[in-house]
């Protein structure tokens, strides 16, 4: 792939991602009246991603130990984003997002001494440039954050610091060999995700908090 092209996907992947967070900020605060709610969205979220990647991607068998990866990878997708919705609506969004991209230094590092990749001045710049701009912004900030939030959003960023992961194993080992395999893997760990946040939400309707939530989410809260 050529530099103009790297430059390119990476351009795009920070567009979409900054797309994300905006609106499921803004979903977070304004439209989730409780756990249920976010975790109804989320079952959403995930079937529809899946449902994207099969119909626009080609896609193969995965081998039993990518299957199981791939059910491990959705397991701490389920977590981080379940994680990641309360703590955009206990605090900030922007020193939530901040934290979390720290889970990058973990991957980093996992890639550098499981399959011995170069750990470049860039990369070191980079986590500086993250730390530098989250002093600034902790003293910028004037809410008091309190430790539900601190602890939703550190067990986000832990949450999707392992899953990422488990995607750049797969990607080095079974993704390398077969081609189409990584967008099966993608497609089943969606899948995989939204079973997980709809039984969440059966037990937490039914036998948990019983929380009551509405399909016409959007439509109430605009009243």
């Amino acid at each position: 792939m050529s530099y103009p092209l790297q430059f390119l996907v990476v351009f795009t992947m920070s567009l979409l991602g900054c797309t994300k967070v905006t609106l499921q900020g803004r979903a977070s605060r304004k439209f989730f009246q409780n756990g249920a709610d976010s975790v109804l969205f989320h079952t959403m979220l995930f079937l529809f991603v899946a449902l994207t990647l099969v119909v626009i991607f080609p896609t193969a068998l995965l081998t039993w130990q990518g299957f199981w990866l791939s059910i491990l990878c959705a397991l701490f997708t389920f977590f981080y984003q379940v994680f990641y919705a309360q703590a955009l609506k206990e605090g900030p969004v922007s020193l939530t997002v901040l934290i979390c991209n720290f889970s990058t230094f973990f991957v980093v590092l996992y890639s550098t001494i499981a399959f011995g990749e170069t750990l470049y001045l860039s990369h070191i710049g980079g986590m500086l440039l993250l730390i530098f701009s989250m002093i600034l912004n902790v003293k910028q900030e004037e809410k008091e954050k309190g430790r539900r939030w601190l602890f939703f959003t550190l067990a986000a960023m832990v949450s999707t610091a392992v899953g990422t992961s488990i995607i750049k194993l797969f990607g080095k080992t079974e993704a390398a060999e077969v081609a189409g395999s990584d967008i099966t893997f993608l497609a089943l760990s969606y899948v995989v995700a939204a079973v997980f946040a709809f039984a969440y939400y059966i037990i937490n309707r039914y036998a948990g908090k019983k929380e009551k939530h509405t399909f016409k989410l959007w439509l109430k809260n605009q009243k």
